[in-house]
């Protein structure tokens, strides 16, 4: 598992929910099961969905934390062949900066 704290620009900081409609555009362009929100509040959003950067199908899951700017990206079960390159798409397509990885 990969897990990954990163930090949204302060451009996206001051527009959560256009950032967020960006992000889900940009993941359903390329996820192997398009992005789905399965926990949305006024101060969190979960979105999942699965990628194939390589051999294997990778569920991850993105959790928006509105008030903070912060996004925490798990890649489940990914070998790091796997999981290394997909985070650094995710970090680069929603222009986020790693914080921390856990």
């Amino acid at each position: 598992m990969s897990v990954a704290l990163c930090a949204l620009t302060d451009v996206d900081r001051a527009d959560v929910d256009g950032w967020l409609a960006r992000a889900e555009a940009e993941l359903a362009s390329v996820a192997v099961e398009p992005p789905q929100r399965v926990v949305d509040t006024s101060s969190a959003v979960l979105l999942c969905a699965s990628f194939k950067p390589g051999q294997a199908v990778v569920p991850a899951s993105l959790t928006l934390y509105r008030d903070h700017g912060r996004v925490r990206v798990d890649l489940h079960g990914a070998a790091d062949r796997d999981a290394a390159p997909l985070e650094s798409w995710l970090v680069e397509a929603l222009e986020l900066t790693v914080a921390a990885r856990l």
